[in-house]
């Protein structure tokens, strides 16, 4: 193990060193975070009533969506929505704000990172049955950047007054 001292100067080098890209290996939301929209996104009406029924049903789980879609569309009008996915990946790419998975210790330790990586003595992969075998994370755990999002776009929104 490390002595504190050493752990701390190892912990704030991994801080000061840290970038978006040591945790999210998505290039799509890589790509998101960097370059996040700048201009009005105008939406047409479906894709309105679209997100509208989405966020009336986000506490519900995706078959709640889909049986409300599914019954718009057998009305004797039959209104064609956008499908869950279509929906929540506008809502990704209209806003900046997405979910990001990464690999935790099996043991739930969400300090899994820097120097506890090893320190922890818990890997966080395990292989299914040989050496052969995709490496599969153990747990992971679900992060939304809602606040680096909003601070990435009030520094836009500022950065010609200043």
């Amino acid at each position: 193990m490390y002595h504190p001292l050493n752990f701390s100067f190892k912990m704030i080098d991994n801080i000061k060193n840290a970038c978006l890209e040591d945790d999210i290996r998505d290039p799509d939301i890589l790509e998101a975070l960097h370059n996040p929209p700048s201009e009005e996104v105008h939406l047409n009406g479906i894709t309105k009533l679209s997100i509208t029924l989405f966020m009336a049903l986000i506490t519900y789980p995706q078959e709640a969506y889909d049986k409300v879609r599914g019954a718009l569309e057998g009305h004797e009008i039959p209104l064609i929505l956008d499908s869950y996915y279509i929906v929540k990946k506008k809502i990704e790419r209209n806003t900046g704000v997405t979910k990001i998975e990464t690999d935790m210790c099996c043991n739930s330790c969400v300090a899994f990172t820097g120097p506890v990586t090893i320190a922890a003595g818990t890997p966080p992969y395990f292989s299914l049955f040989t050496s052969i075998s995709p490496l599969l994370p153990s747990l992971g755990l679900l992060l939304s950047l809602l606040g680096l999002t909003a601070l990435r776009h009030s520094l836009l929104l500022l950065s010609p007054l200043l």
